[in-house]
């Protein structure tokens, strides 16, 4: 493995155990972004809904407790076009039932 993906994955690791020393940690957000945006701010990570990676080039998931039973991730290969998601995310995703500015991919129930 590339030492500098190493490296940028130990110290972020390291940012989890510092979390998650903290114990219970009161969200700073509502919904479904709750969770990611509290970590984010942990993170000392400016919140941002960009397409690229979040944190050193390693993308993050988060997930409530009792939220939806799934995570929706996308990857590409490290050979492709750096913006090939937000091709696929324009040109197929639809609008969200609970807020038509975001596009999904997943069924709404």
């Amino acid at each position: 493995m590339n030492q500098e993906i190493l490296k940028k994955m130990q110290d972020l690791l390291k940012q989890f155990y510092r979390i998650q020393s903290m114990n219970w940690i009161a969200t700073k957000a509502n919904g479904y972004g709750g969770a990611g945006q509290t970590l984010e701010i942990l993170l000392k990570k400016a919140i941002d809904r960009d397409i690229l990676p979040d944190y050193h080039g390693i993308e993050i998931k988060t997930k409530q407790i009792n939220s939806e039973p799934y995570i929706g991730l996308f990857s590409m290969a490290l050979d492709n076009e750096p913006l090939r998601m937000k091709y696929i995310y324009d040109n197929y995703g639809w609008p969200s039932r609970d807020n038509p500015k975001y596009k999904v991919f997943l069924c709404e129930n």
